[in-house]
């Protein structure tokens, strides 16, 4: 019996937009078969934030302060031990810089397939397609183990909402996994912007070191305002610190 689990990633409170279409994504694939969905959220949410969320199943939410800025070291106990005991088969993270993190922590802890790229056939005949060897060759990928991890990114198509039906909130007490000196916060620094995160963006201007310097690339900013995107930077334009890591596109980004 297929059931799947969704990790809802959220950021200062509010669920992220890759999640919340990976949501979607899994809302329309298991309506035919009628199966089991569930997510799992930690980290205080902003009124309405879960508002955002529709379809059936329910929310699994930690709430604990502790976990406002996600960490993937109590988080992937938190989720091995969910899956474990509700029998969960098949879990969906949206292939964020955290959840690349994220996933393969807690494949290792469940002994699970971790498969990437483009989904066909689920939930019967899993198939995985993603490009490998900078796009020259298209792998495809499978799995018979009892648990399967999908890492979704932009390949796969957007969901769209489904109906008015939202999922019930029940509240995941994660007292247990948050122990006294784990991964403490000293400081956090944050950079505010006005544009998108390139994970989310619809429009990306990238340069690379071609760019000659870090203000090469304010022209790429103005295009990148013009055209209500953001701007991307290739490794070599990042390790010159002309451009911030969360800007890194490509192979490495």
């Amino acid at each position: 019996m297929v059931r799947c689990l969704v990790f809802l990633e959220q950021r200062n409170g509010v669920i992220r937009e890759p999640s919340l279409d990976l949501w979607r994504r899994v809302q329309q694939l298991a309506v035919p078969d009628d199966i089991d969905i569930a997510g799992f959220v930690a980290g205080p949410l902003d009124a309405g934030a879960a508002g955002e969320l529709h379809g059936r199943g329910s929310i699994s939410h930690a709430a604990d302060a502790a976990l406002a800025v996600p960490s993937s070291w109590p988080l992937s106990a938190m989720l091995a031990d969910l899956v474990s005991k509700e029998g969960f088969t098949d879990i969906f993270i949206a292939a964020t810089a955290f959840g690349r993190r994220l996933a393969p922590r807690l494949a290792a802890s469940l002994r699970a397939s971790l498969l990437a790229g483009r989904i066909s056939g689920w939930p019967h005949e899993v198939v995985c397609h993603r490009h490998v060897y900078s796009g020259s060759v298209l792998a495809s990928c499978f799995s018979s183990a009892p648990v399967r991890i999908f890492l979704q990114g932009r390949e796969a198509s957007p969901g769209m909402v489904v109906g008015e039906v939202r999922p019930e909130i029940i509240p995941f007490d994660a007292s247990l996994y948050l122990g006294a000196g784990l991964y403490p916060l000293v400081r956090m620094v944050t950079e505010s912007s006005n544009r998108q995160d390139i994970a989310e963006a619809g429009v990306i201007i990238a340069g690379g070191r071609g760019m000659g310097g870090s203000q090469g690339f304010l022209m790429l900013e103005e295009l990148a305002d013009l055209l209500q995107g953001s701007v991307g930077a290739s490794r070599s334009a990042v390790d010159e610190g002309w451009r911030p890591h969360s800007e890194q596109i490509g192979q490495t980004g």
